[in-house]
């Protein structure tokens, strides 16, 4: 799980387990993220995610996937948010 939101949004909550790399510094720090696993990312609504997926792609990431509803779907369902920083 790939977080693509800004450090404040991660701190007031995040998938447990997820890893933070903000979209705006992505592309500079794509070497973090696995290019032989499957990656979804994840941000606020969806829209970030799903730009995100897209320079993924645009590297050469096979398996990635943006998670439509985001964070607020996440929320709303009821699943598990950790609250603070890594």
């Amino acid at each position: 799980m790939l977080d693509v939101r800004e450090v404040d949004e991660w701190n007031a909550g995040h998938i447990p387990g997820a890893t933070l790399i903000s979209l705006g510094s992505l592309e500079r720090n794509a070497q973090a993220v696995p290019k032989d696993e499957q990656v979804v990312i994840v941000c606020r609504s969806g829209n970030r995610s799903a730009q995100a997926r897209d320079i993924l792609k645009r590297l050469g990431y096979q398996y990635v996937t943006s998670m439509k509803g985001g964070m607020n779907d996440w929320i709303r369902a009821g699943y598990d948010v950790e609250i603070g920083g890594n």
